[in-house]
């Protein structure tokens, strides 16, 4: 959750200033689309030589992974604002701070909730495969040192666990 919490809030800032900054998104956009379309199992080994075998690199990965999908689509929910809400915004005055968390913000909103969705689940699936590949204790270590046992039962319940936190995650970000 702590990931999740800051990879949003990166992710809606750097999302807003792309969207509203012509420089920012010129610079930005090509990285960060690049960095969305990589499979990010493929950055874990990196992380892991930088953040070492700890708890440290699983936070890493689950920050990248919901960072990206809601930075771009909070860049894009700002993009598609309405010409016209921005035109009323100018006629009665609004200053850049005012259109940027008075009128892109709030009309980003469908696209932030989206991105996070999107990064929820991005950042559990990698988080199970930082804590296998970097013998991270955790429940994606669980599941594989059970089934390396042939504990089939054992592994079940994990999987089953990992499945209904996910849910919940999804429920309670619906709600």
């Amino acid at each position: 959750l702590e990931g999740v919490i800051i990879g949003s809030v990166a992710g809606v800032v750097v999302g807003v200033a792309m969207g509203r900054v012509r420089e920012i998104n010129w610079f930005l956009t090509p990285y960060i689309r690049a960095l969305y379309a990589l499979p990010l199992i493929a950055l874990v080994p990196i992380v892991i030589l930088w953040v070492g075998f700890q708890p440290a690199a699983r936070l890493v990965i689950v920050i990248i992974s919901v960072f990206l999908p809601v930075a771009v689509t909070t860049a894009d929910g700002t993009r598609a604002i309405s010409k016209d809400y921005l035109d009323v915004g100018k006629m009665f005055g609004a200053r850049t701070h005012n259109v940027w968390f008075g009128i892109a913000l709030p009309s980003a909103l469908p696209f932030i909730t989206a991105g996070i969705e999107l990064g929820l689940a991005r950042g559990i699936t990698n988080a199970i495969a930082v804590e296998v590949l970097a013998s991270v204790n955790g429940m994606g270590m669980s599941v594989f040192t059970k089934s390396n046992e042939l504990n089939e039962n054992a592994s079940l319940v994990y999987v089953l666990c990992l499945a209904i936190f996910a849910i919940g995650l999804r429920a309670a970000m619906k709600r």
